[in-house]
């Protein structure tokens, strides 16, 4: 059976409610329910059917007690939802498909280890987790973000000029292609 997260049954998660004063605009986290519709997308396109699809809430990822599912992974993973005390806690009723994953800490306990062990290869979304993860062993390749099999409309888009465009871990070569109103305003980071 397979699976697919709910991101709590929220449309919508407010992660930093803070005002931008100087461009009056929310900041809007839509990330992991952007994640969660390229796992749709990638669903859609093996051919399986909405209603073939179990949906689970972040909470239940560790104590999840249903039947037993098969559930892509293409997250962060870093928070409470994923680890307790000893490290890695995911359901035994979940077998996970790592397509494209980052961790922010690499401090693996070694129950962290064993099941990125039993569940390799693991697929990353940088190379730095995928060096991390073979340092320790783990068989590991780089798959990136699996949002990047999203489509596109082929549309006309409004650039604002005092709204920022961030390129986060854009390779070097990438600034040459990008077009001059964008670079205006654009703003280079690394996530590291």
């Amino acid at each position: 059976i397979f699976a697919n997260l709910l991101c709590d049954g929220k449309m919508f998660i407010v992660v930093s409610d803070y005002l931008d004063k100087e461009y009056n605009n929310w900041s809007i986290n839509l990330g992991d329910y952007i994640q969660v519709l390229s796992i749709e997308n990638l669903y859609r396109y093996m051919g399986i059917e909405e209603d073939e699809i179990v949906r689970i809430s972040m909470t239940e990822i560790k104590n999840y007690d249903g039947e037993k599912i098969i559930l892509p992974f293409n997250l962060i993973i870093d928070s409470h939802y994923f680890f307790d005390e000893d490290g890695l806690a995911i359901s035994k009723k979940i077998i996970p498909i790592f397509l494209g994953i980052t961790f922010n800490n690499f401090n693996f306990s070694k129950k962290t280890l064993q099941y990125l062990k039993t569940y390799e290869p693991i697929g990353c979304r940088d190379e730095k987790t995928m060096r991390e993860l073979q340092t320790h062993g783990i068989k590991s390749y780089l798959n990136g973000c699996m949002t990047l099999t999203l489509g596109h409309k082929n549309e006309k888009r409004v650039i604002h000029k005092k709204r920022k465009v961030f390129f986060i871990d854009a390779p070097e070569s990438l600034k040459e292609h990008v077009p001059d109103n964008l670079k205006e305003n654009a703003i280079f980071l690394e996530n590291e």
